[in-house]
């Protein structure tokens, strides 16, 4: 195919709302793919299907030959629509890879704006999984087989809310025995596609880090976008158009370009962010911009919720949301969950960024500031919490180093048993006293170990005793929210857990429109933002009721 010219896209019409379809050929999988590509205006209802699958590696191309000319594709879209395209007549179909000008920034940004038009006006979206042909046959079989008894114990869905979430929308645990009539492989083939927690709940399969796989993650949250009353995540709507959510919950997909973390949920809207769709734009001033529309769409915090930084975070803005990272939960902490985390609940109105600081890179926020971070513990990397011998003397080392004057070492423990489970038993609600006894039990065999907790010089019946306490604790409370985030102690004796960045000398504070404290550093007369955490006995509104017993202002954070 080396003689034939390359194809040269002509300009579409924005004005028209034109876009391209591709009018894709019959014929057998392994056939050459010949094509026509035709400019349409979606106002005169043209009728197609969509395709929506993963693009790979873009490196790696393949060919379409439309009209004598020879289009380079991604290999991924070129097996999409050997899949897809019919054996007997001609298929209309828009698929992104072909039908935009990936070359021309400006078009990009235009039909990435309308993107959510091109998807609602098509008579069908066709889904591209996996050129497996036997595996895509065993992960439908699979589906299909837990659809019909999910529908069977939920009522047809009815029910399926009540029985798996606790009335804030945590997830509930469950006491079912493991099964052994499903095939494994087809369940593991879907949730690593890049592109269900009724999974979880039913099976019991749990294969490690499940609920953590990408495409658990974004099968969950396509079924929310598609049905926001009975999707997984509905709680989370207040209504079907929050930009802040669907960007946030966006993070969890891959994309091949990082403004897409933005753009591409742009064009889901109907109605105008006045953010324009502009691929020149610097990644920065993009973030700045949509996390400010997400704090004025909502008046709440919550885009700050998911920052995340890295060990140094310099003297750049340390407040806006990071569109071009996608969540890794490798090296990200556990998201904070809903128990025990309205520390505003006496501060009304919430946030309306009132004042503009009159500087993109600052946003200034009110509330109080409430202690001070006195000292901190290491971090809990992955790699300690995964080995219980390494987390064992992580703990250790923190119940020694958080220790105060006056406070008995049982006191200690039970305020860091609260801590590093935020409060959270397993099955989605506040942790019982029997909870937190079960923790601080076995805080209380670590300490008497002194840290001694290498198996190969253990007392083999203590070493048994003391996992056995542990297994009790875990299967009581949430472990996961300490990995990835450190331990500290604040100037008047609090217990937190915060990002893993926090240091001596930052602050603790609370604004309008958070539901978490959030910890702040000095920057000159400034503050930049460091990230959220679980504060013990702030996290009820008492941090309010104190600041107002005590007389103090409201004063406004400039954040950099």
């Amino acid at each position: 195919m080396d003689e034939i010219e390359p194809y040269e896209y002509q300009p579409l019409d924005p004005e028209q709302k034109q876009i391209r379809l591709l009018e894709l050929e019959p014929g057998g999988y392994d056939d050459p793919l010949l094509a026509r590509l035709l400019s349409v205006s979606l106002d005169d209802m043209p009728v197609y299907n969509t395709i929506s699958y993963v693009w790979g590696d873009p490196s790696k191309t393949s060919e379409l030959v439309i009209c004598g000319t020879r289009l380079s594709v991604p290999v991924n879209t070129a097996l999409a629509l050997r899949r897809m395209r019919l054996d007997d007549t001609v298929r209309v179909l828009w698929i992104d890879a072909v039908c935009i000008n990936q070359k021309d920034i400006h078009e990009r940004g235009q039909q990435v704006s309308i993107m959510g038009d091109i998807y609602r006006r098509s008579v069908g979206n066709l889904i591209h999984l996996t050129d497996d042909r036997i595996m895509g046959e065993r992960a439908i079989k699979f589906a299909s087989q837990i659809d019909k008894e999910a529908r069977a114990e939920t009522n047809e869905w009815e029910e399926f809310h009540s029985m798996l979430y606790t009335k804030d929308g945590d997830f509930r645990a469950s006491i079912r025995q493991k099964r052994q009539d499903l095939d494994s492989e087809a369940l593991w083939f879907i949730v690593r596609i890049p592109w269900f927690r009724w999974l979880h709940y039913t099976t019991q399969l749990d294969p490690p880090g499940l609920m953590e796989l990408s495409g658990t993650r974004c099968l969950g949250i396509l079924a929310t976008w598609a049905d926001p009353v009975a999707g997984e995540y509905h709680f989370a709507y207040a209504e079907r158009e929050h930009f802040g959510t669907l960007v946030t919950n966006a993070r969890a997909f891959e994309r091949s370009e990082p403004r897409d973390g933005i753009f591409a949920v742009l064009g889901m809207l109907t109605e105008p962010t006045g953010i324009v769709t502009d691929y020149t734009k610097p990644i920065q001033a993009i973030n700045q911009e949509a996390t400010r529309l997400m704090i004025q769409k909502t008046n709440h915090l919550a885009a700050l919720d998911t920052i995340n930084h890295e060990e140094d975070f310099g003297n750049g803005c340390s407040w806006a949301y990071r569109c071009e990272r996608t969540y890794d939960p490798v090296v990200e902490p556990y998201h904070h969950t809903a128990v025990d985390r309205y520390p505003l609940w006496s501060l009304a109105p919430p946030t309306k960024l009132r004042r503009d600081s009159g500087d993109a890179e600052t946003i200034i926020l009110e509330g109080y500031k409430i202690d001070d971070v006195l000292r901190t513990t290491p971090v809990c990397t992955a790699d300690t919490f995964e080995r219980h011998s390494s987390f064992g003397y992580w703990l250790y080392q923190a119940a020694i180093s958080l220790g105060k004057p006056f406070e008995t070492e049982q006191e200690t423990l039970a305020k860091l048993a609260k801590a590093i489970t935020e409060n959270h038993g397993r099955a989605g609600d506040f942790a019982t006293v029997e909870d937190m006894d079960a923790v601080t039990a076995y805080l209380s065999a670590l300490m008497r170990s002194q840290g001694v907790l290498d198996p190969n010089t253990m007392d083999q019946e203590y070493k048994h005793s003391l996992y056995a306490l542990f297994e009790e604790a875990q299967s009581r409370c949430v472990f996961t929210f300490v990995r990835w985030r450190l331990l500290f102690r604040t100037t008047f004796g609090r217990i937190g857990l915060g990002p893993k960045v926090a240091r001596s000398g930052d602050a603790v504070a609370v604004m309008r429109g958070g539901v978490w404290p959030y910890v702040l550093r000095s920057h000159g007369e400034e503050y930049q933002f460091v990230g959220t955490a679980y504060v013990q006995d702030i996290m009820r509104g008492q941090a309010v009721f104190i600041a107002q017993t005590m007389g103090w202002e409201e004063q406004e954070f400039v954040v950099r």
